[in-house]
């Protein structure tokens, strides 16, 4: 079976900023999995806020107090303190 070739420039604009980020063969692996459904990728700062939830409760497990984290993390006490809570 052949290789086809794919021209990016022919997609549409979304489309297009996807596969030159990541690959025409990985947005096909996207389409794959939730092709037709609606499909929000937030901006890399509200990703990161998921991720840093998790290290928040690490680094409070490994003993650092609310004012470490906070420093660390260049946020709140009172935003460690909501984390935590939750």
């Amino acid at each position: 079976m052949e290789k086809r070739s794919y021209d990016i420039e022919t997609l549409p604009y979304h489309c297009k900023k996807i596969a030159q980020q990541v690959g025409i063969d990985n947005l096909f692996k996207v389409s794959e999995a939730v092709g037709g459904e609606y499909l929000y990728i937030p901006k890399k700062s509200n990703l990161l806020k998921y991720f840093r939830q998790g290290w928040i409760r690490e680094d409070r497990a490994a003993g650092m107090t609310l004012e470490q984290i906070a420093e660390k993390h260049d946020i709140s006490v009172d935003t460690v303190r909501r984390t935590l809570r939750r």
